[in-house]
């Protein structure tokens, strides 16, 4: 599951409590705009260091400015892949990136390693 809801939310929560890392999660992020954000948002919080996001580029997106009202706190980026790159490059030994929120996240960060 993208943790796409607050159940599945709670669940990786749940999952990342039970395999603990040396170093900070780094978590890329995205949601579409029908969907429960702020309560996925929330749940959460507390298990992520550092927010990379950006709007999806499909037509049931949030857009920008939503995005960085509801999670002021990221990185904010113009698309998943720079968020993803970004990540990557603040991600040091022992760090983990957290990709999830909608399974269009997901799939344009397997875009991404795929290009390589």
């Amino acid at each position: 599951d993208v943790a796409h809801n607050p159940q599945a939310a709670n669940a990786l929560v749940q999952n990342l409590q039970h395999q603990p890392i040396k170093g900070r999660t780094l978590a890329v992020f995205s949601m579409l705009a029908d969907k429960d954000i702020e309560a996925v948002i929330r749940i959460l919080t507390s298990s992520i260091d550092q927010w990379f996001s950006a709007p999806l580029e499909v037509e049931r997106a949030l857009n920008a400015e939503k995005l960085k009202e509801i999670l002021p706190q990221a990185h904010h980026f113009k698309n998943i892949a720079n968020a993803f790159i970004a990540a990557k490059t603040e991600a040091i030994e022992g760090d983990q990136i957290l990709v999830f929120g909608s399974f269009y996240t997901v799939a344009q960060v397997f875009e991404q390693i795929n290009l390589k």
